[in-house]
């Protein structure tokens, strides 16, 4: 087995679901690009259904919510080959 080689960009605005969100919630995207964002969970620790609603409700169109919540990890963990 090879070496993975990641092609990382420099660091962007996190968003966190501890956030407020709304309107708050669309200037990360806007910054950074929702290719440029992944969503992440502490689903042991804290029910994944309000993290995953705070993204779900974010003011944020239906393609960059698709793009954060599988999109980019199917393209950064390469499953899409």
């Amino acid at each position: 087995m090879g070496n993975v080689d990641l092609d990382f960009k420099p660091p962007v605005p996190v968003l966190d679901s501890n956030m407020s969100l709304g309107r708050r919630h669309d200037k990360p995207v806007r910054i950074a690009g929702a290719d440029r964002m992944l969503f992440g969970t502490d689903m042991v620790l804290l029910d994944v259904r309000h993290a995953l609603g705070k993204i779900v409700t974010a003011d944020i169109s239906h393609a960059d919510k698709r793009q954060i919540l599988g999109l980019t990890a199917i393209e950064l963990l390469r499953l899409d080959k």
